[in-house]
């Protein structure tokens, strides 16, 4: 006699421990991603509204959505997953809709994705405003939307959502045990799926590079707290999200704190605080990091055999780099890369094998030409010329110092600089980042009309 085989069916029972996870799963990691995009998409129609372009009665609607459109998809896949890993443990444990019938599983279906696909137009909105804050923290745009971040807002939305809708339909049907219809018979239907296998796998891709871009800023947005304080005290003197605009260290959020405690001492030390945190978590970069969008983005992982140096020599090479791009390397950033190249790479007795003594007079050529340009500028024809051609180069420019050089001065900088300019690959290893630039050639005549004066100009 053939006996049927046991099925371990004892009810829902068997769906609460996996629900409990994903609901605290949900609490803990989801829902503080979700209040800081809520924010976010509140900083762009807030933005918009100050440019006529959006009314603000989206702020509350857009909110709502980001906030629990995603709950019901969210809580049935992390239920389901739940449910999937006990069924390895519990033999004969069925999967958790079996007894729903294919229009209850359409239904729920709907209630489950329509929210979500509703609630995912601002949410990807929010991360294009998320990813535009972190990748261009130099930009303050409280009044205009330039055309990078524009390109942002449309590029964002168009990679992310396809991915996101095709990952909430396959999820959906995993979690409710839909099973694929067969494909008909013939060439039609196969060449079908090609061609939407290949879309989904551009669309995923694509979705997989945008979370890669916001995943840094996202880290740190899952372990914040403090929203609720943000929301509540920032906005006395203008509107709550403003400083969401800018990307700050964490002691300049801190003395932002304290300057807005001084315009309302209604916040207390623990609203400050929590409102710190929030703000540190979501708007603040570490120096490391830091670091890495500057620096590690051209030498990636070479910066591991970075030879030590002090902290004036490694000021001097920011500031040679920062007049490539004195916007991306501002006083801000350039004070924050010397601090923790100080600290990672630093020795204030650094000579670079030479010895001190002769180190020391290289980096005095750097403090006395390099305040005015590179220290190789116009190298050619110093290197190619005699000692007296150069020497007469040092004399001019030392005239035009606050202190003039002394002769014995000018004798000493004039042999180290061009003992430097003549051998152009290790003044490379000792001045990384300097430019020979050529001396600048007019292209218009201009009649001078300035008074005959004495001295040098």
């Amino acid at each position: 006699m053939d006996v049927e085989p046991h099925v371990n069916d004892r009810g829902p029972r068997w769906l609460l421990p996996p629900a409990g996870v994903a609901l605290a799963f949900w609490l803990l990691v989801i829902r503080p991603l979700l209040l800081v995009a809520e924010l976010d998409v509140e900083t762009l129609i807030v933005n918009l509204y100050e440019q006529q372009a959006a009314p603000t009665w989206l702020v509350p609607w857009a909110g709502a959505l980001i906030q629990w459109g995603p709950l019901p998809l969210i809580l049935l896949s992390l239920t389901a997953a739940g449910h999937m890993v006990l069924r390895a443990f519990v033999p004969g444990l069925n999967h958790p809709a079996h007894r729903l019938s294919g229009r209850s599983r359409g239904l729920l279906s709907l209630l489950v994705l329509v929210p979500f696909f509703v609630a995912s137009l601002p949410g990807a909105l929010a991360v294009a405003t998320w990813i535009a804050v972190e990748a261009l923290s130099w930009v303050e745009w409280l009044y205009d939307l330039n055309p990078t971040m524009e390109a942002i807002y449309v590029a964002v939305p168009l990679c992310l959502l396809p991915g996101a809708w095709v990952g909430a339909v396959l999820a959906t049907r995993a979690s409710l045990g839909i099973r694929r219809s067969s494909p008909r018979p013939g060439v039609g239907p196969w060449v079908l799926r090609g061609m939407l296998g290949f879309l989904l796998v551009l669309s995923l891709s694509s979705a997989g590079a945008v979370a890669v871009a916001a995943a840094p800023q996202a880290a740190r947005a899952a372990r914040s707290h403090g929203s609720s304080a943000f929301k509540e005290n920032c906005g006395t003197c203008h509107f709550r999200t403003a400083s969401l605009n800018f990307v700050k260290a964490p002691n300049e959020w801190a003395q932002t704190i304290e300057t807005m405690q001084g315009f309302d001492p209604t916040i207390n030390s623990g609203e400050a605080a929590d409102a710190l945190a929030f703000l540190t978590a979501v708007r603040s970069q570490s120096d490391g990091w830091l670091f890495r969008t500057r620096c590690s983005r051209c030498h990636g992982s070479t910066h591991a055999g970075w030879a030590s140096r002090s902290r004036e020599d490694w000021e001097a090479m920011i500031q040679r780099i920062a007049r490539w791009s004195p916007i991306y390397y501002d006083v801000r950033t350039r004070a924050r890369l010397a601090d923790w190249l100080s600290e990672n790479r630093g020795d204030e007795e650094a000579d670079l094998g030479l010895g001190q003594e002769r180190w020391g007079r290289f980096m005095e050529v750097q403090r006395q030409c390099a305040v005015c340009h590179s220290i190789s500028w116009n190298a050619e024809t110093y290197r190619q010329g005699d000692r007296d051609l150069a020497r007469a180069t040092v004399a001019r420019m030392s005239q035009k110092m606050v202190e003039p050089l002394t002769e014995q001065e000018i004798d000493q900088i004039t042999d180290d600089w061009k003992a430097l300019l003549e051998d152009p690959i290790e003044f490379d290893r000792l001045f990384p980042h300097d430019r020979p630039e050529p001396e600048p050639a007019s292209t218009l005549e201009v009649e001078d009309r300035r008074p005959a004066r004495g001295g040098n100009y």
